[in-house]
């Protein structure tokens, strides 16, 4: 099960935590350097992170980086914070339904984005998805679109009766909604056995 970290910027994260090993901060160490050390600083027994704001998962963490600003407030005031800044700037879009998940305070913040896109998918679904024009190249019983000579006489020398040819197909099977099948997949990879699993 995901175990989540919840810091504010500039904090210090160690290897003394319950939760954070060196496995972890060497992955965390290798995730800021392949972008450009912007996260975080590496320390003896742990990092220091920078000024940023938002989740980093690795092997199983979870860190979810608020606001520093009055600590005293809580957790919660400043996830909620953060979420109305990503309104403003357009970053996040929350409608006036998903606003009252976003207040649940059990969440982290890795667990509101995904809850975001989610319902984002489901109000595709209820619009419709659209279709798009694609090219396949395949054997068929009829002959429609360009005969492909070349994998004519590769796949129906002995098969006389088939075509084999590239033609175009109106569906909802494009890129598009393969980018939303495989992001999907990410999703319920990282909350497998959550109630957003469900969803």
């Amino acid at each position: 099960m995901n175990k989540t970290i919840t810091l504010y910027e500039y904090d210090k994260l160690t290897t003394s935590h319950d939760h954070f090993d060196e496995v972890k901060m060497k992955a965390l160490l290798k995730i800021n350097e392949l972008h450009g050390g912007k996260y975080l600083d590496g320390l003896s027994n742990g990092v220091r992170f920078k000024q940023y704001v938002g989740v980093i998962q690795v092997d199983g963490l979870t860190i979810e980086i608020l606001p520093k600003a009055d600590q005293d407030e809580g957790h919660p005031k400043w996830r909620n914070v953060l979420i109305k800044m990503l309104q403003k700037t357009g970053n996040l879009k929350v409608s006036t339904a998903g606003a009252a998940h976003v207040n649940r305070q059990n969440l982290n913040l890795l667990e509101i984005y995904f809850e975001l896109f989610l319902n984002e998918i489901i109000s595709l679904q209820r619009i419709g998805l659209i279709k798009k024009y694609r090219k396949e190249s395949k054997n068929i019983m009829a002959l429609k679109g360009k005969l492909e000579f070349a994998g004519q006489i590769r796949h129906n020398l002995i098969h006389k009766e088939r075509f084999y040819t590239t033609h175009q197909i109106y569906d909802q099977d494009h890129k598009l909604h393969q980018i939303l099948f495989v992001a999907l997949e990410i999703v319920q990879l990282f909350t497998n056995g959550t109630r957003l699993s469900d969803l």
